[in-house]
């Protein structure tokens, strides 16, 4: 099972960062797998923008944090954490661990944990994987940097002097089930048997072009919709990932969270990523996440966003959410 948590990096609990509280508690609890991601924009219950973007710069940027391992192990954690993340969102979706191919679905979302310095064959592991999973046609993937995290059971924390050689870092994927079930042992051979996880999603949008509706999920749950987006991906004269934050916005959205990319891909454009230059290129995903009712009621707002670019998904999310005292929760 895959535990995600939503919250701001200046949350506290019990005079601590919520940030270092979670990754603790996972520590102890002895979760494999965990990542902790800083988001570049974002807004949750409070409606307020969060940004690292001239002029708006704030200081709470949206955080993410990861868990993945076996049901047995994640099941329990959920009330933990989310005593830990009282301000924010929660979720607990089903994976499976890179294993059971038959069993993949027609569409899979395919996510690979390695080591932000790991090399194959004197690459950057992360760059061999995401050239790996374009020649296989998949139609996105996107690399993101943990600044914590766990692998293989042991905390890895980036410090601003050092290397930071083991900091996790997470490559994500969309395509096929089956391209992606038979890319799983490879994988497993080039990269050292990393952790790995395959989700079901439901493609809607590929470069403009509408394949599906985001299926009406049944009341009581939660779903989520993520935009990949490459690095020129516009809507109209704007970058698309800020017209889509701050669209939904506007539009009274439950929260959206930006998370940039440090290598990747969406749609036809090459693998690229950070280099020095006035301005980052590097592709991007943005999320959403809401009651089924109200996906439906954004749809129009995001198909029209994605009418020239990006990778829209859908999923379900049989989670739960959590806000501040005194307001109401999804």
């Amino acid at each position: 099972m895959k535990l995600t948590a939503y919250f701001g990096e200046n949350a506290r609990v019990e005079g601590r960062l919520v940030s270092d509280a979670l990754l603790d508690y996972l520590e102890r609890s002895g979760v494999a797998t965990a990542v902790l991601l800083r988001g570049v924009e974002g807004f949750g219950h409070s409606h307020r923008l969060h940004t690292e973007h001239f002029p708006d710069t704030a200081p709470k940027l949206p955080l993410v944090a990861v868990a993945v391992d076996e049901r047995e192990r994640i099941a329990p954690l959920v009330a933990g954490a989310a005593k830990l993340v009282s301000g924010g969102l929660v979720t607990l979706e089903r994976a499976s661990l890179g294993t059971g191919a038959a069993e993949l679905p027609v569409e899979a979302k395919l996510t690979v944990y390695l080591a932000r310095h790991q090399r194959v064959d004197g690459r950057p592991a992360h760059r061999a994987l995401v050239e790996l999973l374009r020649g296989h046609e998949l139609a996105a993937a996107t690399v993101l940097l943990g600044v914590d995290g766990l692998l293989a059971g042991r905390r890895q924390r980036a410090r601003f002097l050092g290397r930071n050689g083991e900091t996790p870092l997470v490559a994500t994927a969309v395509g096929p089930g089956a391209t992606v079930a038979a890319l799983l042992p490879e994988i497993a051979r080039r990269f050292a048997e990393p952790a790995m996880a395959v989700e079901r999603v439901q493609v809607c949008k590929r470069e403009g072009d509408l394949l599906a509706v985001p299926e009406q999920l049944p009341p009581g749950t939660l779903q989520k919709l993520t935009i990949h987006a490459g690095a020129h991906a516009r809507a109209g004269a704007h970058p698309l990932p800020l017209a889509l934050v701050r669209g939904l916005r506007e539009a009274d959205s439950a929260g959206a969270t930006m998370l940039r990319s440090v290598w990747g891909y969406a749609g036809g454009e090459a693998p690229h990523g950070d280099r020095v230059a006035l301005v980052r290129q590097t592709p991007s995903l943005v999320v959403t996440i809401d009651r089924p009712e109200e996906i439906q009621r954004l749809w129009p707002l995001i198909d029209a966003l994605t009418g020239e670019a990006g990778l829209v998904t859908s999923e379900r999310v049989p989670g739960l959410s959590f806000a501040e005292p005194g307001t109401n929760p999804l």
